[in-house]
């Protein structure tokens, strides 16, 4: 048997392992919507200000994130860059098999909420939500290979950051 000072020893030690393993930053989830419509299918990053490294991404399922513990993710002000490619019906040339078709997919969040990301959030230690509900939604650009532009975007805005 060991001997009740080691035990403690021991155990204090696998009980600060623990804290240690599990701490590695900021947990961030909440809510994507684009005029009133869930965003599904869509990404969702956090970039260093000024949009120069993503430190966190992750999916957004029936227009909820969840971005889990990371180290990378320090509290600080980030860039959020929100994208989805939406299917339009269209069917287009696959280029990388040629001989079918795809459906054509088309970028529908503006870009001003993507690669020119006007959308920025606070990150705090512990758990962080932040919900946003964009506006000017519409198909802005066609997926890589996917054809020409459809449809039009137009400015949107962010509402209800928080």
């Amino acid at each position: 048997m060991f001997p009740r000072r080691l035990r403690i020893a021991l155990g204090s030690a696998a009980l600060s392992l623990v804290f240690v393993v599990g701490c590695g930053g900021p947990n961030i989830s909440g809510t994507v919507k684009i005029d009133g419509q869930n965003v599904d299918g869509g990404g969702i990053a956090f970039l260093t200000e000024g949009g120069k490294e993503a430190v966190a991404t992750g999916q957004i399922v029936g227009g909820a994130y969840k971005i889990p513990t990371n180290k990378k993710l320090v509290p600080g002000k980030y860039t959020v860059q929100i994208t989805w490619l939406k299917g339009t019906g269209k069917k287009v040339k696959n280029e990388s098999d040629p001989g079918t078709e795809d459906e054509e997919k088309v970028q529908y969040i503006p870009g001003e909420y993507n690669t020119g990301s006007k959308l920025s959030v606070e990150i705090t230690s512990g758990s962080n939500t932040h919900n946003f509900d964009l506006k000017g939604g519409g198909a802005v650009a066609p997926a890589p290979g996917a054809g020409p532009k459809q449809g039009g975007g137009g400015a949107g805005k962010a509402v209800g950051d928080s």
